[in-house]
């Protein structure tokens, strides 16, 4: 089956704090250098084992059933919202 793995990392960025001047914004540095932002990066991965053709297969089939019922309730979703629209008409 499908093994998920999902890291996170903090980049710290060289900004000591954010000053109003004329309603501008501006980051100021300690050292004036251009400023870098802190960031936070998500990376997330997902790994089939697939051994044979008949792993390929299932899991193929695995994902079909799965689009199918995404579509399905994406489409049931829509219609609902379509009759929300019309009440809202009304009102």
């Amino acid at each position: 089956m499908a093994k998920k793995e999902r890291k996170v990392q903090f980049v710290k960025g060289n900004v000591e704090e954010i000053v109003v001047e004329n309603g501008v914004k501006q980051k100021k540095t300690k050292n004036g250098a251009a400023a870098i932002p802190s960031k936070i990066i998500i990376q997330e991965s997902k790994e089939l084992d697939i051994n044979n053709a008949d792993d390929l297969k299932s899991a193929r089939e695995m994902y079909h059933k799965r689009l199918f019922e995404i579509v399905g309730k994406v489409k049931e979703l829509k219609m609902e919202a379509e009759e929300i629209k019309e009440i809202l008409k009304q009102l």
